[in-house]
């Protein structure tokens, strides 16, 4: 991943800057390698396919903070499924994005839902339902109030969307964005506070130098039942890696 800092929005801004990483999951051809696009590069193009793995990046300016977007956007194929769950091991946060003109796609998503259950504690990642391709409105095959229906049964955030006409994409990244900061707010403290350096586990350092990020603040997820190397007193969603630590 980039280690890169990302200054504030003006000269002497001090809001704290974290490093918040999302993934994109959804079968083949429902949207997301569009939606990436068109939300980083504000530009849309229709076939984009996916092998693997693609990463884009994005800033956002919080009123409390500066989000630095990873945005890691996998590959839709049965055959990449094996492999998905490396990708988004560590994430902040998922999409799952489905196609409204295709109602299996929706099945689909169902199931990436339970696969991050699987790899996820409650409240450890900010998870939305994404409709796509609202611009083929005459083509639905899925009702808005049957995603929002299911999204909400399961607390989810819910948004429709379009990656060609540029449909509320900017703000469900936004919103996911915003979601994954706010129980921190809720706690009435700043961001960036309720961190208290102690000393690192033998395990903790060796991953730090192994992966290139000592002097960042992270907590190693693949790891159940650890608290944030730094003592942070929130639950590991809100964990984030501090550009200026």
């Amino acid at each position: 991943m980039e280690q890169t800092v990302v200054p504030g929005s003006s000269l002497g801004d001090n809001r704290p800057t974290y490093i918040y990483k999302m993934v994109l999951l959804g079968s083949t051809s429902v949207g997301k390698s569009s939606l990436a696009y068109r939300y980083v590069k504000n530009e849309f193009k229709e076939s984009l396919p996916t092998v693997g793995c693609s990463f884009f990046t994005q800033t956002i300016q919080l009123e409390t903070a500066t989000i630095k977007l990873e945005i890691w956007d996998t590959a839709g194929q049965e055959k990449y499924h094996s492999v998905c769950h490396l990708y988004y091991r560590g994430a902040h946060a998922a999409l799952l994005v489905y196609d409204l003109t295709n109602k299996e796609t929706l099945n689909r998503a169902k199931q990436w839902l339970m696969e991050l259950e699987k790899e996820f504690l409650p409240d450890e990642i900010v998870i939305a339902l994404v409709g796509n391709k609202t611009d083929l409105a005459d083509e639905r095959e899925v009702a808005a109030e049957d995603g929002e229906e299911f999204a909400r049964s399961r607390s989810l955030l819910f948004m429709e969307t379009s990656a060609k006409s540029n449909h509320q994409v900017n703000d469900i990244f936004v919103a996911v964005a915003s979601r994954g900061m706010w129980p921190r707010e809720k706690e009435g403290q700043a961001l960036g506070e309720g961190c208290v350096p102690r000393s690192c586990t033998v395990t903790e350092m060796q991953w730090w130098v192994s992966s290139g990020q000592v002097g960042h603040h992270w907590l190693l997820r693949g790891m159940r039942g650890l608290t944030c190397p730094r003592g942070c007193l929130y639950p590991p969603a809100l964990c984030h890696r501090r550009v200026d630590d």
